[in-house]
């Protein structure tokens, strides 16, 4: 993924609050509010960024169309069983 991509994601993505990390989420809503830029945007679909506590480095990026609820519910539930 380009960095302009991610740039741009970062900056116009939805912010949630993960464990010991910060997720941005970059949906539907967003792909219907930028779609004007260009058939680019919506390869963002989906996007989730995993930032590191700080917001200071980028952790791991993927793909979960199934929205923000779902998105590291996955880690959630690992880090809960570990604890």
């Amino acid at each position: 993924m380009r960095p302009e991509t991610l740039r741009f994601a970062l900056e116009h993505g939805r912010f949630y609050r993960g464990p010991d990390s910060l997720v941005v989420f970059f949906g539907k809503q967003e792909v219907a509010r930028y779609r004007y830029l260009g058939s680019w945007v919506e390869r963002l679909d989906g996007l989730v960024i995993v930032l590191d506590d700080d917001g200071g480095s980028i952790l791991t990026v993927y793909k979960n169309r199934e929205g923000p609820r779902r998105a590291g519910r996955k880690r959630d539930t690992l880090l809960d069983r570990a604890a």
